[in-house]
């Protein structure tokens, strides 16, 4: 990805990106404001899976989307032709851009040339592939339905996007399991930045399936313990609880959004990139590619550690991970480790993979905004290798300024992205 390691603030305003628009589809809320609420009370969307699919006798928990909070959102013609996760991307998509005012880009102005589309998921669309298969295998390719074939591939989710939407421009779907969210964002702020694109639709997009779920489960959590809570940092935590749903953001260039009167809500001011080359699913045990891509999304932002003003975490409840994160953010932070605010919204949510990091970067601008953090919930007992302060339970009163957020992925994928205020917002310290 290009890099723009020059202070935000002595950067032209084509080259600056920001924050016009977001829009949320979660468990514990089908649009932004409900979500916000609901993290800052520090709901529990955990519940158990309610899939047509699931085995006899499995019980399974997670982050599913309330399929009633969806009932009337699409047509017959559309539930036929969207899968679970272009569904959640066209609503967040719609309200991200209903925010930003360009629910109609040609009569605001926007050239639909460019204006493009770049996605993350994680796993794309298991469900629609699963049941294809079921089918293929049953009655033979013939009697597959044309239908259930549009929606297999993980693209059909930006290119029902582009369609709906009449987006012409750049048009891209990361797959990057966990962190695809932010390589998403990452990649949209970089068009924008190299002159390649005016405005972007970006964030991530996820729907679960119960193989997905038991995968996890069998990898991450402890033997033999029954997995019903998130509990991120926690001594108690027993590995990680997948999730569902959408975080969409509308970015453009500093200077497009003020040429015509757009709200600015952040600044996305650095990213970084980095890989452990460690082992397939455990991060090295002491957070090189973590702490690499920190450090760059830092020095990309043209920022010290001392800017940080909160932490949104990977945190995904796992014992390996939560520990090295702890790891990265001493080694990061120094002396203010112990001052800086870190929760991690996935013992709310559970982990929503391809979303995560979206809906988390949208928590970030939304903590600047209200000047509160959101809790990491169901922590009971402190562990005495995680000791840094994770918000416990309660959500809290806290200027943000600059914010910090990390995705880390299978196969020691790491990411980290850093937003803020704009420079007029932002304290001088």
């Amino acid at each position: 990805m290009t890099s723009f390691a020059a202070t935000p603030g002595t950067r032209p305003d084509a080259r600056r990106v920001v924050v016009t628009g977001m829009g949320v589809v979660s468990p514990i809320g089908v649009d932004r404001e409900t979500f916000w609420r609901a993290a800052l009370a520090g709901v529990n969307g955990v519940r158990p899976l309610a899939f047509e699919e699931l085995p006899a006798g499995r019980n399974l928990f997670g982050g599913q989307v309330p399929p009633e909070a969806l009932r009337g959102a699409f047509d017959a013609s559309q539930e036929h032709r969207l899968s679970a996760p272009a569904r959640f991307a066209m609503l967040a998509g719609r309200e991200a851009l209903a925010q930003a005012g360009l629910e109609r880009p040609a009569e605001a102005g926007v050239d639909r040339w460019r204006f493009g589309v770049c996605l993350g998921s994680g796993t794309g669309n298991p469900r629609q592939v699963g049941a294809a298969a079921i089918m293929w295998s049953q009655r033979g390719l013939q009697g597959v339905p044309q239908r259930a074939l549009w929606k297999t591939p993980a693209t059909s989710i930006t290119a029902a996007l582009a369609d709906a939407f009449d987006l012409r421009g750049p048009n891209t779907l990361f797959t990057t399991s966990c962190m695809a969210g932010n390589n998403a964002i990452a990649y949209a702020a970089d068009l924008l930045a190299a002159g390649r694109a005016d405005v972007m639709l970006t964030g991530g997009a996820e729907a679960m399936s119960w193989v997905v779920s038991n995968g996890f489960r069998m990898l991450t959590t402890v033997k033999g313990q029954d997995l019903s809570l998130s509990q991120p940092f926690c001594a108690e935590r027993r590995g990680v609880i997948i999730g569902e749903g959408a975080g969409l953001l509308v970015l453009e260039t500093l200077a497009h959004a003020r040429a015509r009167g757009a709200r600015i809500h952040a600044e996305v001011l650095g990213s970084g990139f980095a890989s452990d080359a460690h082992h397939p699913s455990t991060p090295h045990p002491e957070g090189a590619g973590g702490l690499a891509a920190v450090r760059q999304s830092l020095q990309r932002a043209g920022l010290g550690p001392e800017a940080l003003d909160y932490v949104s975490a990977h945190g995904t409840g796992s014992q390996t991970n939560d520990l090295v994160e702890t790891r990265i953010f001493k080694a990061v932070l120094g002396e203010r480790a112990r001052q800086v605010p870190i929760s991690s919204l996935k013992s709310m949510l559970g982990h929503s993979l391809g979303a995560a990091s979206a809906i988390e970067a949208i928590a970030c601008v939304l903590a600047m905004r209200d000047g509160r953090v959101p809790p990491t919930i169901n922590y009971t007992t402190p562990d005495p290798e995680c000791d840094l302060d994770y918000v416990p339970n309660v959500a809290r009163d806290h200027r943000v300024d600059v914010a910090l957020s990390t995705a880390f992925a299978f196969g020691g994928s790491c990411s980290s992205l850093v937003l803020g205020r704009t420079d007029g917002e932002r304290r001088v310290a």
